[in-house]
């Protein structure tokens, strides 16, 4: 080696930025790809697992002239094509209707219902903790109500007797149908809102 001929030098610092980068990178991607596959539904009797379209970008990979923040660019997603055994999410609201003039007054306030509010304390006009009970031969699913009156869960298609019960008001009885699933169920995406098109939702009233 001549005297003019030196080593390189290796800048240090900057090299362990770029590898810090580099890790990050490959972390993010992983954390996401994970979190995704995490929020696969789980599959029941007679369901199938399949990638489709992206119902949201229709194939093209692009929404609103940016990526599908849904399939990631990806034009498909794995959805499960639901069977006849598939739960069904179900949600809704107890009543109290002696805090109404009429049942006409109790049905228009339910029917205004919003159920992007979020209410965490007792209400005026609805039962708290009130127990909604999907029962058959073979299968009995229990919904426990909240303080705000709101209950939600999953119950599997079939035929019911539906039972609202609470201590402090008559219990209402009726015949209930929950119907087959008929859309796709999508995977949950994180930081994604994703609308269940077949979610049932019940405004129930009890009388004291």
């Amino acid at each position: 080696m001549t005297k003019e001929e030196k080593f390189p030098v290796v800048d240090r610092t900057k090299a362990k930025v770029i590898a810090y980068i580099v890790v990050a990178a490959f972390m993010a991607i992983m954390i996401v790809f994970g979190l995704r596959s995490a929020g696969q539904t789980p599959l029941h009797e007679g369901d199938q697992r399949r990638s489709i379209t992206c119902k949201w970008c229709e194939g093209s990979g692009k929404l609103e002239g940016e990526r599908c923040p849904y399939c990631l660019g990806a034009k498909k997603l794995k959805a499960v094509i639901p069977g006849p055994n598939h739960p069904v999410r179900v949600r809704g609201t107890v009543w109290d209707l002696s805090r109404f003039s009429s049942r006409e007054e109790a049905e228009e306030k339910a029917a205004a219902e919003d159920y992007e509010q979020v209410y965490l304390k007792a209400r005026d006009q609805t039962v708290s903790r009130a127990k909604v009970r999907f029962k058959n031969d073979s299968e009995e699913f229990l919904l426990e109500g909240k303080v705000s009156g709101r209950f939600w869960g999953f119950v599997k298609p079939g035929e019911y007797t539906l039972t609202v019960e609470h201590p402090e008001f008559q219990t209402y009885e009726t015949e209930f149908t929950v119907p087959v699933r008929e859309h796709p169920v999508w995977p949950e995406i994180p930081g994604v809102e994703i609308e269940d098109e077949d979610q049932l939702e019940l405004e129930l009233f009890l009388k004291k």
